[in-house]
């Protein structure tokens, strides 16, 4: 009986032990698995005046024409969460006198003299050598000019740019306020 009772004794040890060692094979869990989707929704391509241009008064001339600067700010946001790039284009209307509104200057009187770079706020890197963001051209306003563009795969972000511009009042231009609009338009797509 004795015999017996160690060998009760040693099958049970072996089966703890056998027990133990399937336990420490096997996963503690046996999970399952979950299927992980974000979206990212697309904002928009925007332009905003930032700081509107103040012109100073000139003096009335009957021999020569007289130049009036100012500086305007903009911001453009790209937060379209693409890549296909962006250009800004403004254009002028023609001045008219508030009061005597047959009296007008034309849209040409109306410049960009300097288009500075463009600053980051915020988002992706300026590669100021090609891509951009990147100043664009001056001139006179009676045609729409592209002040600031980045190419495909930039200027995903906010950014700054301080534009230069003038008004030439014509001699023997009326006294008088004279008002109009200059038209700033964001574009999709590159400004090259």
């Amino acid at each position: 009986m004795g015999h017996i009772t160690q060998v009760k004794k040693l099958a049970a040890a072996l089966g703890i032990v056998t027990t133990m060692s399937v336990l420490a094979v096997s996963p503690a869990f046996a999970g399952d698995t979950a299927p992980v989707s974000q979206g990212v929704t697309a904002g928009a391509l925007t332009v905003s005046v930032t700081s509107d241009p103040s012109f100073s008064d000139v003096v009335y001339s009957h021999s020569s024409s007289r130049n009036s600067n100012a500086n305007m700010t903009m911001q453009v946001d790209d937060s379209r969460g693409g890549d296909v790039g962006w250009n800004v284009q403004i254009v002028s209307s023609g001045l008219v006198h508030t009061v005597d509104g047959t009296k007008t200057m034309g849209a040409a009187a109306v410049s960009v003299q300097s288009a500075g770079s463009p600053a980051l706020v915020a988002g992706q890197a300026i590669d100021s050598e090609v891509n951009g963001p990147l100043a664009g051209s001056g001139g006179a306003l009676d045609t729409a000019r592209k002040v600031i563009f980045a190419n495909a795969n930039y200027g995903n972000g906010t950014y700054d740019q301080i534009l230069g511009l003038r008004v030439a009042v014509p001699a023997l231009q009326k006294a008088g306020t004279y008002v109009g609009t200059l038209t700033i338009t964001e574009v999709s797509g590159p400004g090259v």
